[in-house]
């Protein structure tokens, strides 16, 4: 079959080529006949013959056949020599496209998933009749497999479109929208930055593959210059790892040194609002450089920094939140003030 395709298709090419060369030949052809016919004029008007013999020639032209010069012969026989040619290869062509045909498989047409014909319906209803009210299923497995692709294929197609909409309202937002200042960073507090930069992301609907080059363009004085001096965007990285390389380079204290200051944080003199201050600051520092801390270990770390008589109210109730622990340490620092140091000078007996 493969075969008989080929040579249709190459006979099929070979009529085309043909017919292009007959017209080449035909147009040819007219223009030397056009000259034939000029330069046949010219000779007349330059070598005029006798009354006459013109009479003569007039005569015998009108009688005789038209003399052709061997150019012309030979591209009219050239032109016949194709046209037979093409004859030969259409003819050919035919016959080739009705063995083709013969040899075609039969088409077997058949059933749409979920569809039976009545005498299968007959068949499968011989025996027991089902009690009235019950149906049978119309939907084979076959049906509801096709369905099922059908509807994973639409959810795909949805998706891809949902991402592309939300790229075009982040570059719409960004260009039309309500005007939203992205935050400045020179150095100095890489958390805080990175915890403002979160909120205009989200604001602004931003892909995540434009976050960093965003970013970046934000970056000024001393932050720049580390930042293209250090290479990071020629390295593709995330915008989670673009923060840790800036909280990294940035931060006021290492990691060690953090922990330290986390750990000794106590109330001691202070109120709780002023402790609960400090608390919350290097609390998300330490969030950031360990995420996987839980809430309720800040909790006890909270409670635990809090004065004796204060913390030791809140551990039975057992506070789920920070922010639970903040409001019930307002609720019993009135009656847990801080202790007053009296200084008594130093005497020396004489």
């Amino acid at each position: 079959m493969t075969v008989l395709q080929t040579e249709v298709r190459t006979i099929g090419q070979k009529q085309d080529l043909m017919s292009v060369a007959v017209e080449d030949v035909q147009k040819s052809v007219s223009e030397i006949g056009l000259q034939l016919s000029v330069m046949t004029e010219v000779l007349k008007s330059l070598r005029p013959d006798p009354p006459g013999r013109n009479r003569e020639k007039t005569t015998d032209i009108g009688t005789s056949a038209p003399v052709k010069s061997p150019t012309l012969l030979e591209q009219e026989n050239r032109n016949a020599l194709l046209r037979a040619q093409l004859e030969k290869e259409k003819e050919q062509t035919r016959s080739c496209e009705e063995v083709f045909m013969q040899r075609l498989p039969p088409i077997n047409v058949t059933k749409p998933p979920g569809f039976h014909n009545q005498r299968d319906q007959d068949q499968v209803t011989e025996g027991p009749t089902p009690p009235a009210g019950t149906s049978r299923p119309v939907h084979t497995p076959v049906f509801n497999q096709h369905i099922n692709n059908r509807e994973s294929q639409l959810w795909q197609g949805y998706y891809r479109t949902y991402e592309q909409e939300m790229k075009a309202q982040f570059i719409k937002s960004m260009t039309k929208g309500p005007r939203m200042d992205f935050p400045k960073f020179d150095g100095t507090d890489p958390v805080g930055w990175i915890r403002q930069s979160n909120k205009f992301f989200q604001m602004a609907g931003a892909p995540e593959e434009y976050k960093v080059s965003l970013a970046q363009l934000h970056i000024v004085g001393e932050a720049d210059v580390w930042l293209r001096r250090s290479g990071l965007l020629k390295q593709k990285l995330t915008w989670n790892e673009f923060g840790e390389q800036i909280v990294h380079r940035f931060s006021a204290s290492g990691s060690y040194d953090l922990t330290e200051k986390f750990n000794n944080v106590k109330q001691h003199g202070q109120t709780v609002q002023e402790y609960t201050k400090i608390f919350e600051d290097l609390m998300a520092d330490v969030q950031y450089e360990n995420p996987t801390l839980s809430e309720t270990w800040f909790v006890r770390c909270y409670v635990n920094g809090l004065r004796g008589g204060i913390k030791y109210q809140l551990r039975p109730p057992r506070p789920s939140s920070v922010t639970e622990a903040y409001w019930m340490a307002r609720d019993v620092e009135p009656s847990h003030p801080p202790k007053k140091t009296s200084s008594v000078p130093n005497t020396t007996s004489a």
